[in-house]
């Protein structure tokens, strides 16, 4: 009968490197023990946290189940690099270097999203949906243990990327707080997945000043039941003149219509634009669905904002729909 392995028979092992703990671990310990054991390991073997998560790739043998998506193992290395703080203190860091925010202090507010990045991170590592809709991702993102790269490095290049994202868009953008949440994974957007995969910059990208008055209520039913065209919503009032600068005024129809994901996150960012929580969550019902039959108690709500933020009616709600587009 086999043995338990523990702690304490792995300790004198410990000194003889990677292959002769992995080669114990697994011969020894049931399939449940092996990969607490083995973060253990890793933690002996290497003090720096970066590096003992890179141990720990090393100590897992990666076979074809402990490849598959969602197995122990990739939640394994994913419980591993949340515990590590790489990618909360990578946001950090970038979110507060000037020169990359170009000294811009407000820019700061990216940080506030690094839990959301983080999450996004760790998707890619196991290969679970969590937050985001797993068929939108970019699979040559996923995280693949074979390769030989570093988990750290691979983790804190993914970060990087989106974070630089939103510091940049955030710069560029006609208001502050409509981008700031903006961010992409190497080619795949964090709230807006119109960012193309090769690089190329997305519309939003080339037409930051882009305001979207989405339509509310009824006339969004109506015009996502009929298939309406630019010309309908500008004839219906649901049109800035901002889009006229649109090669193909139909691109602005994604934005002005698509039905937003039904993510918890989406009312906090609606909610910049100033208005109460719970009217950002009516908003972003209404914006989810083909249009709620009470829109005349969402405008009669979205009136006493507008009210209380002393701006008009139609401002506000291009605020909000300009936000919401970005959410896609």
């Amino acid at each position: 009968m086999r043995t338990r392995l523990t702690r304490t028979d792995l300790m004198p092992l410990i000194p003889l490197g990677v292959e002769a703990v992995s080669e114990a671990a697994y011969s020894r310990a049931g399939d449940g023990d092996v990969y607490p054991l083995l973060r253990w390991a890793a933690h002996q073997l290497h003090a720096n946290p970066c590096d003992a998560m890179d141990a720990l790739a090393r100590l897992i043998r990666w076979d074809g189940a402990e490849r598959e998506f969602g197995s122990p193992a990739r939640r394994a290395m994913a419980d591993e690099l949340a515990c590590s703080g790489l990618v909360v203190d990578t946001v950090g860091a970038i979110s507060r270097d000037p020169q990359i925010t170009g000294g811009d202090r407000s820019l700061g507010i990216v940080s506030h999203v690094s839990r959301d990045i983080e999450t996004r991170v760790l998707e890619k590592i196991t290969g679970v949906e969590m937050i985001t809709n797993s068929t939108a991702w970019n699979k040559g993102n996923l995280w693949d243990p074979t390769l030989g790269t570093t988990v750290a490095g691979w983790a804190r290049g993914l970060t990087k990327a989106m974070t630089e994202s939103i510091v940049r868009r955030a710069r560029n953008a006609h208001e502050t707080p409509i981008s700031a949440w903006d961010d992409d994974e190497s080619g795949d957007n964090l709230l807006l997945s119109t960012v193309p995969s090769d690089g190329r910059p997305s519309l939003l990208d080339m037409h930051p000043d882009l305001v979207f008055p989405r339509p509310l209520g009824l006339d969004r039913r109506r015009f996502l039941v009929e298939g309406a065209g630019p010309s309908d919503l500008i004839s219906a009032g649901w049109w800035h003149p901002s889009l006229n600068a649109l090669d193909d005024p139909r691109q602005a129809l994604t934005f002005l219509l698509t039905p937003l994901h039904d993510d918890p996150g989406i009312p906090r960012i609606l909610s910049s634009a100033g208005v109460s929580m719970i009217v950002a969550e009516h908003y972003a019902k209404d914006q989810s669905t083909y249009g709620t039959a009470d829109g005349g108690l969402l405008v009669h709500e979205l009136s006493g904002e507008a009210n209380r933020l002393n701006i008009t009616l139609r401002t506000l709600m291009e605020r909000l729909g300009t936000l919401a587009a970005r959410c896609l």
